[in-house]
């Protein structure tokens, strides 16, 4: 297969690898987030209008947004609820959000974005660079560092992490940030690839990143 067969066989590489990763986050804290999806396709919808037109704005919301993932993670933990029943809801919420900002398809990824995710480097196409960096980074910070260490703990032995004296509540928040942080790259490289956007281009994702 030739260097452009390989780049468009991995086109969407990028973006599915950093969803799944974002549902990692979360499934490292024995929980599971059913909105993954359509919070890729309302970062996607952002990101062609909002950070398109007005980046300061849209950096905002994509920052706030991750903040909401984050308060998810504490509300889950707080009042012991389901996570598959809090992101189950946040999914409409993400959709209805998606739809309001693009009622149709439509707007344009930032200039930069496109630029960066039409890199060519020589050789080796640019989806199997991003992926292999994208890999190595999460699998160095889960499983190579201190906290990465507490992190999975929170999930596989929550109370063992407890009496260590570590707070449950603050590792739930970090892993759902984290959820967030990478639900947000996914959708904006998920833009900068398909250089618009609409309300449901993200819906599939959520079966795509549990898979």
């Amino acid at each position: 297969i030739s260097y452009f067969g390989f780049s468009l066989m991995l086109n969407l590489a990028i973006p599915i690898a950093l969803a799944t990763i974002a549902q990692m986050f979360v499934i490292a804290g024995n929980e599971l987030d059913l909105s993954i999806g359509t919070f890729v396709g309302f970062v996607g919808c952002v990101t062609a209008t909002w950070l398109k037109d007005a980046p300061l704005i849209g950096a905002v919301i994509l920052l706030g947004s991750i903040g909401v993932y984050a308060l998810l993670g504490a509300l889950i933990h707080l009042r012991n609820l389901p996570s598959i029943v809090v992101t189950l809801g946040m999914s409409f919420v993400w959709q209805g959000l998606a739809i309001l900002v693009l009622p149709k398809p439509g707007g344009k990824a930032p200039d930069w974005l496109l630029g960066l995710m039409a890199f060519k480097p020589p050789f080796i196409p640019f989806p199997i660079i991003a992926a292999l960096l994208i890999g190595l980074i999460v699998h160095f910070g889960l499983m190579r560092t201190s906290y990465g260490v507490i992190l999975r703990g929170s999930g596989g032995n929550p109370a063992a992490l407890g009496r260590a004296g570590w707070s449950l509540l603050k590792t739930k928040i970090v892993l759902f940030a984290l959820a967030g942080l990478f639900g947000v790259l996914s959708g904006m490289a998920l833009i900068g690839i398909t250089t618009s956007a609409d309300a449901n281009i993200g819906n599939g994702y959520t079966l795509l990143a549990i898979a």
